[in-house]
């Protein structure tokens, strides 16, 4: 079985950080659970691995952030 680029390492290049002003797009574009998670990586500068796995069972959860207050919804 051949497959294509099975040594290439891949590197991050030519990737960049989103502009503000496509970030809106971003979280418009994302689903509803994904929403939270791009914005925690986003506006609080979290790390992907901090959210959690690629199965949603593992990273920071509610209980992680104490001084964290809701109200009136928000």
């Amino acid at each position: 079985m051949k497959i294509k680029n099975a040594y290439r390492n891949p590197t991050i290049k030519n990737k960049r950080v989103p502009s503000k002003k496509e970030l809106p797009k971003i979280i418009i574009a994302s689903t509803l659970r994904g929403r939270p998670s791009v914005s925690l990586i986003a506006f609080l500068g979290l790390r992907i691995e901090m959210v959690g796995n690629f199965k949603g069972n593992d990273g920071l959860v509610i209980s992680d952030l104490p001084e964290m207050r809701i109200s009136n919804e928000r």
